[in-house]
C-alpha cells in the first residue's frame, strides 16, 4: 500500500475522530447542570451581586415581601436552562411577634391567624442563558405588608449589623454611606431573619 494511500486513510480517521469528539463535546454540553447556593442577607461584593427590594402584590389581599437578585452562572448555557430552587435554611422570627414590635394591630382573628403562620415564597424570573432573577420573601396580609415595608425603607440600621456586615464582605468594607438596598437587605435581616436558598439549573439535550 502506497504511502500516499496511508496519508489519506490517516486523514479520514483523524477527521472521523474529530467530529465524533465535537459531537460528543457539544452533546456534554447540551446537558449541562449547575448549582448554588445564596443567602438573603449577604450580598457577593466580589462578583458584584446584590440583593434588592422586592415587593409583590399576589392578590389584593395578599403581598410577598423580600430581597431579589440576578444569579449569574459559571458560564453560558447553549440555550435557557430550567431553574429549580429550594429551601435550604430558614431562620425567621414570627410574624406576629414582628408585626406587633413594629405597632400593628391586626384588624381581626383571620388577619392574626395569618400572621402567626409562615408563608415563604422562593421563585426566578427573566432567566436568560446566562443568569436569571431569584425573588426570595414571605407571604403575608396587604395592609401589614405596608407597614412591614415602610419600616424596611427607613434610614435606621443596627449599627451593630452594620459593622459585622462589612466584617464579613457581606456588604461592601469600605466606610460609605448605605444605600436604600443595603439599608432594605440589613433591616430585613435584623427585624425578620435570614433565609438561604439552593438552587439548580440544567439544560437536557435531545
Amino acid at each position: 500500500m502506497s504511502s500516499i494511500v496511508l496519508a489519506l486513510i490517516s486523514i479520514v480517521l483523524s477527521t472521523n475522530a474529530n467530529k465524533n469528539s465535537q459531537a460528543t463535546q457539544s452533546t456534554l454540553e447540551a446537558s449541562r447542570v449547575e448549582t448554588g447556593d445564596v443567602t438573603s442577607n449577604s450580598n457577593d461584593v466580589d462578583l458584584n451581586e446584590f440583593w434588592t427590594p422586592w415587593e409583590f402584590p399576589v392578590t389584593t389581599q395578599t403581598t410577598y415581601v423580600g430581597v431579589q437578585k440576578r444569579v449569574r452562572f459559571g458560564r453560558p448555557f447553549q440555550n435557557n436552562p430550567q431553574v429549580i430552587t429550594a429551601l435550604r435554611l430558614v431562620n425567621l422570627r414570627p410574624l406576629i411577634d414582628v408585626m406587633r414590635d413594629l405597632k400593628y394591630i391586626p384588624k381581626d382573628e383571620h388577619e392574626e391567624s395569618r400572621l402567626r403562620e409562615v408563608h415563604l415564597i422562593t421563585q426566578t424570573d427573566s432567566i436568560t442563558p446566562n443568569s436569571f432573577v431569584l425573588q426570595v420573601g414571605i407571604g403575608l396580609p396587604t395592609e401589614s405588608a405596608k407597614q412591614l415595608v415602610a419600616y424596611l425603607q427607613e434610614n435606621r440600621v443596627d449599627p451593630e449589623v452594620e459593622r459585622l456586615m462589612r466584617r464579613y464582605r457581606k456588604i461592601s468594607p469600605q466606610s460609605r454611606e448605605l444605600s436604600a438596598e443595603e439599608k432594605w437587605m440589613l433591616n430585613l435581616y435584623s427585624f425578620l431573619g435570614t433565609v438561604d436558598v439552593s438552587w439548580l439549573a440544567q439544560v437536557t439535550g435531545h
